[in-house]
């Protein structure tokens, strides 16, 4: 088995690719997950792409049986858990779907928008307001004195 170390830009960057001159053509092979030990047993994950093309992943493979097995043999063993959008079929799409729900996110304070209004107050006015406003903020304590003036 050949094989040599080869610069890939997919899978998992923690670990080397490789290429491997297989029975099926180009093999190139990158590790997905550490080397784990049960029972005596070393489970390897493998990301496998046939002549550029993803295959899929492969667990508990050594590589020199990845290099020998045929092509046919490579695509029964390879589940595709590909995250590439291209490949992932997309539902259809309803129209009036989508965007962003009404009401959602920060509850709205008061039954119209509120505007912001960058002024200059006295700071004894401010005090004043602190004084008579009670819980309410200071705009709401502003929009009931504005109310007020308003029905007199």
């Amino acid at each position: 088995m050949q094989k040599r170390r080869v610069y890939w830009p997919y899978g998992n960057p923690q670990f080397d690719a490789w290429e491997v001159a297989s029975k099926a053509g180009r093999l190139i092979v990158r590790r997905n997950h550490v080397l784990v030990r049960r029972e005596g047993q070393s489970c390897q994950g493998w990301d496998v792409w046939l002549r550029d093309r993803y295959l899929g992943a492969v667990g508990s493979r050594s590589l020199a049986e990845l290099a020998t097995l045929p092509r046919s043999g490579l695509k029964s063993l390879a589940a595709d858990f590909s995250s590439d959008p291209a490949s992932a079929p997309k539902p259809a799409r309803k129209s009036g779907w989508g965007g962003r729900r009404p009401n959602a996110g920060r509850p709205i304070k008061a039954v119209a928008r509120r505007v912001d209004l960058a002024t200059t107050v006295d700071r004894r006015t401010l005090e004043l307001i602190d004084r008579h406003r009670g819980e309410a903020s200071r705009g709401e304590f502003l929009d009931r004195l504005v109310k007020q003036a308003r029905l007199r």
